[in-house]
């Protein structure tokens, strides 16, 4: 992902649950409607991303990473944050959600580092499991914490970002102080460096 592709060109991650109806309709006759110039400026009003926007500063990169490593790094952060919940599911079915949404690699790393990643939680970082699927919930809250790590960040960032992962509803928030978002961020900073180290230097 380029820098322009993520502010001019909508349709180049766009997920399909994101999809403007109309739009919907039509992608089955346009088998390139993802670099399609007229698709994108319609897409760029239609889900009102015309206003301008700055990046965050180094986390911020993080919206340059190829669609697998921004979903594998969001989905191991989410999962961090349910940890201690996670450790306490027991049985097969609740496994085999959680697998579903953390894939066995990512399941088995938020399983080993959850108590070790930062050392000691803070208060409230920790949160219980929801029932139902938990693809897009997991994606939802490592991403929600992730712009927090970030500071002050400007809706049109926040809003792309938030389009190339599927939709979701009730959005956790941490409580976080200047000393907790630095804890934040070396938290963000290990989970990329731990889960795509390929992509990690675009951070750097």
């Amino acid at each position: 992902m380029t820098e322009f592709q993520l502010r001019f060109c909508p349709a180049h991650y766009l997920h399909v649950t994101h999809c403007p109806e109309v739009l919907g309709q039509v992608i089955q006759v346009l088998p390139h409607w993802r670099e399609s110039g007229a698709v994108n400026g319609w897409l760029i009003s239609e889900l009102e991303l015309s206003e301008p926007f700055d990046m965050p500063g180094r986390l911020g990169r993080l919206a340059l990473f190829a669609q697998p490593a921004l979903e594998q790094v969001l989905s191991s952060l989410g999962g961090l944050l349910h940890g201690q919940a996670i450790q306490q599911v027991l049985d097969r079915p609740g496994h085999s959600r959680l697998r579903l949404a953390l894939d066995p690699q990512g399941l088995r790393y938020c399983l080993e580092q959850w108590r070790l990643v930062i050392g000691p939680w803070p208060a409230v970082w920790q949160q219980g499991l929801p029932d139902g699927e938990l693809d897009a919930y997991l994606l939802g809250c490592g991403l929600a914490f992730w712009l927090q790590a970030c500071g002050e960040v400007d809706p049109g960032f926040a809003r792309r970002l938030a389009l190339r992962l599927p939709g979701m509803t009730g959005v956790l928030t941490w409580p976080m102080d200047d000393e907790q978002r630095g804890l934040a961020r070396i938290l963000c900073m290990k989970v990329a460096r731990d889960r795509s180290p390929e992509c990690c230097p675009l951070l750097n």
